[in-house]
């Protein structure tokens, strides 16, 4: 094995897996790199060996003799016909005593990598190749995977050619259609949280198993099917989807629409608000649409104004909705109808079913509260961060029942406010 500098640059440019062992994969026939449409490849034959043998991959009827072949292949289109190999951009090693001529000779095979089933391609045998060359196979054969080999030839030195080249395939028996993509989506007219499909449409793409959606460059969707929906569109954003076409020698084509268009108007049902039974409070609607209605009607005063008075009983959220000829928009508001809270001051925890435990009534209306209870001592009895009715105190202590009595309780509701704290007794009652 010869380790150069010419060796160690070629494996930078060219590609070789290792230099101290510089083979690449293709130097067998069971490892042969399929060459696929539409594209040119970097290759080499250095230190490239051949297995000459009784059945052996290299022991071909060939036009030369094999020294250090590399195995290549490829697979002819529905059609059939002429195919044409294109060599170009030869660079051969240059040692004393080496040879620079290259051979190649194209194969028809019955079992791959058994030589006796091989029979070499009429009019394919090149074996003085030292520039540029094309290596033309007539009629051949739809659908049919044919292999050819590239070997050096020694020439009458001592060492055989070793040469990097490029390679194209093409003809009518090889070349496929190029497959394309483009993006439509409905409607045609998009308004802010519309719902918008997308469709890829595939041109010359057969056998293509997935989509992937991206928008603004972020993938957001993966798909079996040549769709995408989505009512979170905004104004400006593009999207653009990736698929695959043919299984053998994939292809990926990539498809983007020009950036959306989305229509609105503004439109504000104004800020959420929190009152008690019996308030009122003035709902902020604003539009530039050219009608607008509030629903439900239920609990508002003037509810064909943009500003209505709404006293509702309970809860509940408002919708402002606008139209401006094109577009019809809608927002939410929502008043909270906090009723307050409501702490009994006894319980009777004997396993009746009926008030067995401290419920304070609307205690999740403050998440972030916390609870104390004590005994008339001031010991400790009982203690909750978020106390719900999940929590709610059973009358016990360590999973001991306390005795009837009075106990004392202290409860932060930590909602910011003022009144936040506040203290009182509860009555155990067996």
């Amino acid at each position: 094995m010869r380790i150069t500098v010419v060796n160690l640059l070629l494996t930078l440019f060219y590609g070789v897996t290792n230099p101290f062992l510089g083979q690449e994969s293709y130097n067998t026939c069971a490892a042969a790199k399929e060459i696929c449409p539409n594209q040119i490849v970097s290759l080499n034959n250095i230190d490239a060996n051949s297995t000459v043998c009784g059945g052996c991959e290299d022991d071909i009827i060939s036009c030369f003799t094999h020294t250090n072949s590399i195995w290549l292949k490829f697979t002819t289109n529905a059609v059939g016909g002429n195919v044409s190999l294109n060599f170009s951009n030869l660079v051969f090693q240059v040692s004393p005593n080496q040879g620079t001529q290259l051979q190649v000779e194209v194969l028809s095979v019955g079992l791959p990598c058994n030589s006796a089933s091989y029979a070499q391609v009429p009019g394919t045998c090149v074996t003085n190749a030292t520039g540029n060359f094309v290596v033309n196979c007539i009629g051949l054969l739809p659908n049919m995977v044919y292999f050819f080999v590239v070997n050096g030839n020694k020439n009458g030195q001592v060492q055989a050619a070793e040469c990097t080249f490029d390679l194209t395939i093409s003809g009518t028996g090889f070349d496929r259609p190029t497959p394309s993509s483009t993006i439509t989506y409905a409607p045609a007219f998009i308004c802010k949280n519309d719902l918008v499909t997308f469709t890829a449409n595939l041109v010359n793409c057969p056998n293509n198993s997935y989509y992937k959606w991206y928008v603004n460059g972020a993938l957001v969707a993966n798909t079996s099917v040549p769709t995408f929906q989505s009512n979170t569109m905004s104004n400006g954003d593009n999207v653009v989807v990736v698929s695959d076409c043919y299984t053998l020698c994939t292809e990926i084509v990539t498809s983007s629409n020009t950036p959306l268009t989305i229509l609105e108007f503004p439109l504000t049902a104004g800020p959420d608000y929190s009152i008690k039974p019996g308030e009122s409070v003035i709902l902020l609607g604003a539009t530039t649409g050219l009608t607008y209605s509030w629903g439900p009607s239920f609990g508002l005063v003037n509810p064909d104004s943009l500003q209505p008075i709404a006293n509702p009983t309970q809860t509940t959220t408002y919708t402002l909705t606008a139209t401006d000829g094109v577009c019809t928009l809608s927002e939410d508001v929502t008043v909270f109808v906090n009723s307050g809270l409501i702490i009994p001051n006894l319980f009777t925890p004997n396993g009746d079913g009926n008030n067995d435990t401290w419920e304070i009534i609307n205690i999740s209306d403050y998440p972030d509260n916390d609870l104390t209870i004590y005994d008339r001592w001031g010991q400790l009895v009982y203690e909750a961060i978020g106390y719900n009715f999940t929590k709610a105190w059973d009358g016990t202590r360590k999973n001991k029942p306390l005795p009837e009595g009075v106990y004392f309780y202290k409860l932060n509701l930590n909602s910011g406010k003022a009144s936040d704290a506040s203290t009182g007794y509860v009555t155990i009652v067996r």
